[in-house]
């Protein structure tokens, strides 16, 4: 029987090949060879600004309330830390 590592590394190694092959296409059919650096940089930096912080934002109330909130957990876990 054939363990769990087997098996991921058979079903990934074809998927990055597979992803490697398409961003490779991408790439040289749409002009990435032939891009001058100025050109490229332009491009990136307006993707860069255009990108989110993070996958989820929060409002800064609700921010606030997690902060505050992994704080009190936090200083109780301290506080049992030095009571023991």
């Amino acid at each position: 029987m054939r363990n769990s590592y087997e098996c991921w590394r058979d079903t990934w190694k074809p998927s990055m090949l597979v992803l490697t092959m398409v961003l490779i296409h991408g790439y040289c059919s749409r002009d990435g060879m032939n891009r001058t650096k100025e050109k490229w940089e332009d491009e990136v930096s307006t993707k860069c600004l255009n990108a989110k912080a993070g996958m989820y934002t929060l409002n800064e109330d609700i921010d606030m309330k997690a902060k505050v909130a992994a704080m009190t957990r936090r200083l109780e876990e301290l506080e049992l830390k030095k009571t023991t």
